[in-house]
């Protein structure tokens, strides 16, 4: 990776739009691990070796960062797949009442028991998981920050944070296009 220039730093990160830049010192503003300059709310990720601005957590099932452009696109994804396995949940339930009027207890309905408990493993978790997020969404917090809790020794700073309403803390992640929320495309800054 190639050296940037201190200038060049500071142009860079005034051009993330970030409205909490930290003005005290250099040293405060500089990432540890990758040494450059960068924003209030920036975490290094170690899995990605990168300073990722509002850093939820690294998501080992898709291998990325989810954090101020991707949380959104995580969220639908949450949704989208609650969604899913509960059709399939309902498909196999319908094959399952099939078998069992058909052969009675077999092999096929001691298969299909088996995976519609699991499915409902997984959709408990998930469910679990998305509203956790929703949470965390109407708190104005990343997981990162709840995992560490900054919100509790830093109360200068997320005081701000708190005084935003419930549907500000929305449309900072979803936006204000109402359209868009359903699709996983990212937020238009």
């Amino acid at each position: 990776m190639f050296k940037i220039r201190n200038s060049e730093k500071y142009e860079f990160y005034w051009n993330l739009n970030c409205s909490n830049f930290k003005s005290k010192t250099i040293k405060e503003n500089t990432c540890r691990i990758c040494t450059l300059i960068k924003p209030e709310r920036t975490s290094h990720c170690k899995t990605c070796r990168k300073c990722v601005k509002k850093l939820d957590h690294h998501c080992s099932i898709v291998n990325n960062c989810v954090g101020l452009r991707s949380y959104k696109i995580f969220i639908n994804m949450l949704v989208y797949s609650i969604f899913t396995i509960m059709i399939v949940i309902i498909t196999l339930m319908e094959n399952l009442k099939f078998y069992l009027i058909e052969f009675y207890i077999s092999l096929f309905t001691i298969i299909y028991i088996m995976i519609i408990i699991i499915m409902l493993t997984i959709e408990c978790l998930l469910i679990y998981f998305f509203i956790f997020h929703l949470l965390l969404i109407f708190q104005g917090i990343t997981q990162y920050e709840y995992t560490f809790k900054f919100h509790i020794y830093d109360q200068d700073y997320y005081s701000e944070i708190l005084k935003k309403s419930l549907w500000e803390k929305f449309i900072e992640v979803f936006g204000e296009n109402s359209f868009f929320w359903f699709f996983p495309i990212s937020k238009i800054f």
